[in-house]
């Protein structure tokens, strides 16, 4: 593709990936440059749910030579179609979009994943970590004076919301499962569960964002 712009985009919270939206005419792309360790889980997973039918999942635009990534030196490079629109952070979702979102997560449950992807699908173990690590932080900003701004700015905020963190923190482990909370079997391999919604007041998409890829 021959680029006529591109433009850098302060958005998502994973510091090894930077986002971009490139012109080609009076086409918008959104442009992924990944750096570090890379798993294509992450692309085969949504091209496999896009191909089998669920159009609001986003999936990466394959290359010429046929891949989801291009490697670039320590890099990893991918594009998708740019959509105009908000994610469900920003707006509330109406309850037409809502039946939608039921709609495609029954969908995207309902299709069967090839066996070799799925062994290669991480799964959740509900592990205690970091239900700890907040109840600490929580303790953390109640008995400490903090001169680094930042950390104290932060302190103030775990203060603040530190009622509702620590009330999730304390679940117990089996939480989920007590709960009937189904998780599906793709996990990490999973779109955000906010969906988005684009310039049509009836359509919702999902995107992919797992932290780590």
């Amino acid at each position: 593709m021959d680029v006529d712009g591109l433009d850098f985009l302060p958005l998502g919270a994973d510091r090894n990936t930077a986002v971009y939206r490139a012109t080609e005419g009076q086409t918008a792309y959104f442009v992924k440059l990944r750096w570090g360790d890379f798993d294509d889980i992450t692309l085969l997973v949504p091209k496999l749910l896009h191909d089998s039918g669920v159009a609001q999942v986003i999936a990466p635009i394959v290359s010429r030579h046929g891949l989801l990534a291009t490697a670039l030196a320590d890099f990893h490079l991918l594009l998708y179609p740019f959509v105009e629109g908000s994610d469900g952070f920003e707006c509330d979702l109406s309850a037409e979009q809502w039946a939608e979102v039921g709609r495609v997560l029954r969908q995207i449950h309902s299709i069967p994943m090839p066996a070799p992807v799925l062994e290669r699908i991480p799964q959740e173990t509900f592990s205690p970590y970091w239900r700890e690590r907040v109840r600490e932080f929580c303790g953390l900003a109640r008995l400490t004076k903090f001169d680094d701004p930042v950390a104290a700015a932060l302190a103030a905020l775990l203060q603040e919301k530190g009622r509702r963190s620590v009330c999730w923190s304390t679940m117990p482990s089996d939480w989920p499962r007590c709960c009937k909370l189904e998780i599906c079997r793709l996990s990490s391999a999973m779109p955000t569960f906010m969906p988005a919604t684009c310039t049509s007041p009836r359509r919702a998409i999902f995107t992919w964002s797992t932290g780590t890829q």
